[in-house]
């Protein structure tokens, strides 16, 4: 062995242990001294890359391949030099001299940071059919299909990228956002638990395993994981900002109030504060504060939640054009993300199409379809467009120890899921029977607690498009409708930041709203002409300005003896604990008629809707 090839040896032993410094030094000796050796420029660009010197690496990967064109390790080295040194152009030019699959991708992956999304889902499916243990690869194919809205590939793509590299706390949170943006929030639940216990301590599964336990309503589990992570690391700004907010979605505001206190004793930085705080100074009522706080703000929050805040602000301020688009930047941003790709997909105007062409084409039936229901009373279903009040009238009704008020549940999906596309109408009586039986069952998995001398409300506004189902599972139901202008219930759905599904995702563009409000109350009032159903009507401006007298009527509709304690909606929110909806911060407040005829600040901005709305406007006697 020559001297230089036991320089090159050793010089490949301190690559190869960790020690790039020392392979670069014994290489610069050599080629000081003269020698031109293409070996030498090979290992001392590789030991350069190592040390972070990518511009210096770059010249002697390029000598060491002109004495091997094509070699697929140099050209390997050459492309990370390039990309390291922002050459994108440059490194997918050397990544495509050579077929193999590590250079591919390479491509794939200088695509993907170009924004040629397509291009690298198909170069990192051809990649992976080649290296499927390339955790890597799998890791950027579920980025890359999540945020294409291709969730089912993005899911299984995040999965091998956990199951080869379980201990890479990235690949666990990517797979609960992909969860997360399909809707199954219970499989992410599941998923971010077993991360937390396979890395406990890690600040970052223990932030997203508290998003993930919120994700199912379990706020308390959620609030342990932030304080986990808190714990860890008391000034981890993610964990501590989403405890706020956890707070704020409880409307514990004096445990909220403490959070901040205690972040600034900690040393936390004002830019890290000033977010919840603001959102803190809104719900106090001081919304010029909160503005103020609000632009101190750092550049990390999630801008979707920041435009909210700073249109809500504005709204309460009477700066409406600030607001609408502030609103507006809301919307843009939601309509992006890929669990709104997903929800637009499912096409539930459609849906409700086929709903109404049903109902068209079937005569009118004047008495109950099938046999009453001798074991079970049947449910009472409060429905209405969103944003119409529905909330409000459910907190007040929980002060009532006869009923059982449940907030947005899923029986009546899980019902729908077990028919599938059929037509209630064509439903015999023993699949009827046994859809009921779903719906009691699942109810009972959703309430935890004995349904026995209660009656049962499921308030969900948007059945409003399902009562042929209803009417079919349960004839002898009573509805309560739940009416507001229709300018003033789309105008707040425009203003609510919805987690993205097939139905709220509509609520983004106040064209696409209007449409859904059309046909929405196209299919309930065919329902109700053509069905004998059991309605009773409930007007939200009737109920904020004399609710006595609409709760007076409504208990009387129920059956219930008239109690004062139904008119204390702030008791019955109290109680609830956690309001689900968007509504949350409105109905933990006084009745009070803020919001009626907000629509007219506004109404410059609503013009596309309107002649959508005006039918239903007079139809329910409300004036434009």
């Amino acid at each position: 062995m020559t001297d230089l090839e036991a320089a090159l040896t050793a010089a490949f032993e301190d690559l190869q242990r960790g020690d790039p410094a020392a392979a670069e030094g014994k290489v610069a000796r050599w080629v000081a001294a003269g020698s031109i050796d293409p070996r030498l420029a090979a290992l001392r660009g590789q030991s350069l890359l190592a040390l972070g010197r990518a511009p210096e690496a770059i010249p002697q990967l390029e000598r060491a391949l002109d004495a091997a064109p094509g070699h697929p390790a140099l050209l390997t080295k050459l492309a990370f030099a390039l990309i390291e040194a922002g050459r994108l152009d440059d490194a997918r030019r050397a990544a495509s001299h050579s077929p193999a699959a590590q250079l591919r991708r390479i491509v794939a992956y200088v695509d993907q940071q170009q924004g040629r999304h397509n291009a690298a889902i198909v170069g990192f499916r051809a990649v992976l059919a080649e290296m499927p243990d390339d955790y890597e690869s799998w890791n950027n194919l579920g980025l890359l299909t999540r945020d294409a809205g291709a969730l089912g590939e993005a899911i299984e793509a995040f999965s091998r990228a956990v199951a080869l590299r379980p201990r890479d706390s990235l690949f666990h949170i990517g797979l609960s956002q992909a969860l997360a943006a399909a809707a199954r929030h219970g499989e992410r639940q599941q998923v971010m638990r077993r991360a937390a216990t396979l890395l406990p301590g890690d600040i970052s599964i223990l932030t997203e395993l508290g998003l993930a336990e919120g994700g199912v309503d379990d706020f308390d589990a959620a609030e342990r994981a932030y304080r986990s992570a808190l714990r860890i690391d008391p000034h981890h700004t993610p964990a501590w900002r989403e405890l706020g907010m956890l707070l704020d979605r409880m409307s514990r505001l004096e445990a909220l109030e403490e959070l901040i206190a205690d972040a600034r004793r900690r040393g936390l930085s004002d830019a890290a504060i000033a977010f919840v705080e603001a959102t803190l100074m809104r719900r106090r009522g001081k919304p010029v504060e909160a503005l103020e706080a609000l632009a101190g703000a750092g550049d990390d929050i999630n801008p979707a939640r920041f435009a909210e805040l700073r249109g809500q602000l504005n709204d309460a301020l009477g700066n409406f054009d600030e607001a609408f688009a502030a609103f507006t930047e809301m919307n843009r941003i939601g309509a992006a993300e890929p669990a709104a790709l997903v929800a637009q997909a499912m096409n539930f105007p459609g849906e409700i199409t086929a709903t109404i062409a049903r109902l068209r084409n079937e005569p009118a039936v004047r008495s109950p379809s099938v046999s009453p229901i001798p074991t079970t009373t049947s449910p009472v279903f409060i429905i209405g467009f969103p944003r119409s009040g529905t909330t409000l009238l459910d907190t007040m009704l929980r002060n009532l120890s006869e009923l059982m008020v449940l907030e947005e549940p899923p029986m009546l999906e899980a019902v729908e899921r077990s028919f599938g596309s059929i037509d209630p109408a064509a439903l015999s009586e023993e699949r009827i029977a046994n859809g009921r039986a779903t719906y009691f069952d699942h109810l009972t998995r959703h309430a935890g607690e004995e349904i026995a001398e209660r009656t049962v409300v499921d308030k969900y506004p948007l059945h409003m498009v399902r009562v042929p189902l209803i009417h079919r599972l349960f004839p002898a139901a009573k509805f309560v409708f739940v009416e507001r202008h229709p300018c003033d219930s789309l105008l707040s759905c425009f203003m609510a930041r919805f987690v993205p599904n097939k139905a709220m995702v509509h609520f983004q563009h106040i064209e696409s709203a209007a449409r859904l409000f059309d046909l929405s109350f196209n299919a309930w009032s065919l329902a109700e002409e053509r069905l004998p159903l059991n309605v009773h009507r409930i007007r939200y401006e009737q109920m904020v300005t004399n609710p006595e007298a609409e709760m007076r009527s409504l208990l009387d509709f129920l059956e219930i003896a008239w109690n004062p304690a139904v008119l204390d909606n702030r008791a019955g929110a109290a109680a609830n604990r956690v309001v689900a909806t968007a509504s949350y911060a409105q109905v933990t407040q006084p009745i009070n008629d803020r919001s009626i005829g907000r629509w007219r600040n506004y109404q410059k901005y609503l013009e596309p809707a309107l002649p959508t709305l005006a039918r239903w406007a007079e139809r329910m006697h409300y004036a434009l």
